[in-house]
Parts: structure tokens; sequence; C-alpha cells
């Protein structure tokens, strides 16, 4: 496969910019409670007009009214009637407080909501700040941009100056680089590197290589933090562990088949085609159903591939969709090089009793 450099040009993202702050995907409306009738737990009517709920969106309007879900729970399981369910949680809200309510165009249905107030920035604020972090820190550029189902806006900033490699392994040369991403309750950021030898991405959501910050004050500490030499510096230590352990450490069965569920639940219809080659096909073979069948065994089971193998399995998958410009998913690679960064810092199931301090 031709390795190419995987940059969102100047045109796209103004394309994917407009779209944003003209509602074109997204529709963010502020709302009264008194504008909101709760109809039966899986939609709402906003200002008369019948609304479908994603699980997600239920979830929130329970929180954001200050309802326990306990007693939610009791009320679903006492009474078979959910419209007197519906009732009695809506005779609850109130009137007074306000709400944001996020509608998704192409899924038509809510897909998040949460107090007024409590996002920390606009979009239009977020896509400045991104600006400036890319014009303040040399070398970097926009490795790709997208918006999640529930208006999250994520954003992956490459920079090939903060190369690195890891001991004296020939293909373990890598750049890194950041994310920089916006949801309804704060701005966060997390560690990414980039494999050279095959544009293989991962990024670290683990708290030891992320940062995120919910007050508006403590933002301009938050941006000065992400883009010190501290920060990345810090998060190569850590991911440079990791990667040592992973390399030596052979993956269990449990561990295979959950990352084989996980990317066929990103990858959706195409995951068939995409993970041909992946090794767990290879091992359902070698296992045969009576070991498959013996799920409480899984985790000691050793596939002979190691953790890291795994890993760059699964990423893998994400530079082929980067590379190939493969229109798939909102968001997919995305999902895959979060997958493999949290593979990195899970305890492994296996592995040299001796290098499990590291985690």
């Amino acid at each position: 496969m031709e390795k190419r450099k995987v940059e969102v040009l100047q045109d796209k993202y103004t394309k994917f910019k407009n779209e944003v702050l003209e509602s074109k995907m997204m529709v963010v409306t502020e709302i009264k409670t008194s504008d909101l009738e709760i109809t039966d737990l899986n939609a709402i009517k906003l200002r008369g007009v019948p609304l479908s709920m994603t699980k997600t969106a239920v979830a929130d309007l329970v929180e954001s009214l200050g309802i326990p879900r306990v007693f939610i729970e009791t009320l679903n399981k006492g009474i078979q009637d959910k419209r007197l369910v519906a009732s009695i949680v809506s005779s609850l809200k109130g009137a007074s407080s306000k709400l944001v309510v996020v509608y998704n165009k192409k899924m038509a249905s809510v897909t998040r909501i949460y107090k007024a107030g409590t996002k920390i920035m606009q979009d239009s604020t977020y896509f400045d700040t991104l600006e400036k972090v890319i014009s303040k820190t040399p070398g970097a550029y926009l490795r790709d941009i997208n918006q999640d189902m529930d208006g999250s806006i994520k954003a992956t900033l490459g920079n090939p100056q903060l190369e690195f490699q890891i001991q004296d392994k020939p293909d373990e040369w890598f750049t890194s680089g950041m994310t920089l991403d916006l949801n309804g309750t704060h701005l966060n950021s997390s560690f990414f590197t980039e494999r050279l030898v095959c544009s293989n991405g991962q990024k670290m959501n683990h708290k030891l290589c992320s940062r995120e910050v919910k007050a508006k004050s403590k933002v301009p500490e938050f941006l000065a933090a992400i883009t010190g030499g501290d920060y990345h510096i810090n998060s190569i230590a850590e991911f440079k562990k990791r990667v040592d352990t992973n390399y030596v450490t052979k993956a269990s069965l449990r561990e295979m088949l959950k990352v084989s569920k996980s990317v066929d639940g990103i990858l959706g219809a195409t995951a068939p085609e995409m993970t041909r080659g992946m090794s767990v096909h290879h091992a359902k073979m070698k296992f045969g159903e009576l070991t498959l069948g013996d799920t409480a065994n899984h985790r000691y089971r050793n596939t002979g591939i190691t953790r890291w193998e795994l890993i760059n399995e699964i990423t893998a998958l994400s530079s082929r969709i980067e590379q190939k410009r493969l229109e798939l998913s909102s968001g997919a690679n995305n999902k895959l090089q979060m997958l493999g960064g949290d593979l990195l810092f899970y305890m492994p199931d296996l592995g040299p009793y001796d290098l499990k301090q590291m985690y």
C-alpha cells in the first residue's frame, strides 16, 4: 500500500467547520423544561413535536432532571403502564430549569440532553482554539476531524517533529501528536502516536496520557499544559513502558475475542471483508468449538501472538481506512485508534508477572 500523509486540507476543514456552525448535521437547542413533554421514556415532545431518543439521551434526561436512576428502575419494575411511568417522571421535571437538546438530523433522533450552561465553550470558540493551537505549535497539522452522533467534535493533530524510537527496535519509530475533543461538559486532550513504518495511529485516553478541563476559567491553563513540552515528554515515556510490556506479553483468547467483537461493532457491514486477515480467525480454528464454548477459561488461553501484534492489527485497520480514503461510518478510524490505545494500557490477562507492576 502506498503510504500517504494523512491530513485534512484547508478546503475540507472549512467545509466541515461551516457544516457544524450552520447546524447542517446537528441541531443544538436550548429549551425550558416546560417546553418538554415526556411521552414514554423512549420519546419526547418538544413544543408539541414528537422526537425519538437514543438510550444515551434517555439517561441524559433522567440525570439532567435530577431524578435518581434507581427510582426510574423501580417505577419500571413496579408499574406495567409505561405511559404512567412517563407521566410520573414528567410531573417531577419542574418548569424553570433549562436544558440543551442535541438533535441528529441523519439519525432523526435526540442523541444528547444536558443542563444549559455546562458546555465549556461554544463550537465557534472551539474552532478558534483549535486553529490557534495548530498555528502556535511548530510542525503541527490537522490529521483528522469529525463530529460524533452526539455532537462532540474530535480532532487529531499530528506533529512530525516529535519523533522517537522504542529502544533499538528497527520498525518501532513513531511521531506523536495529540487530540482536542469538545463535548457537552468538557474539553479533553489525549496523547496520539503514529507508527512510521505503516502510519498506524493510536490514541491514549489513559489518565497518564490525557488531560481534561471542565471549568471555563481553567481553559488557558489547560491549553498551556497540552502545548508544553512536559506533557509530550511524559506521555512518550509512559507509551514506551507500555510498548515494552506488550511486546513480550501474549494475548489471551478473551482479549482477542473482545477486540474482535469491538472491531465488528465499529466497522459494521464492512467488518467481514476488512478483518479477513486478522489473527482471531486463525485462533478460532486453532482452539475449536469446545474451547470457544469454555468462556470461563478464555483469559487463561494463550493465543500465541503478543498484545503488541494484536494492537497493530487494530490500528492497521484504521490506517487502511485513512490511506484508501474509505467512506465508513463517522469516526470509525478514530474509534479504532482509541481501541488500540486502550488495549495498550489495560492490565493483561497473561504475561510475565515481573512486568505487571508497570500497570
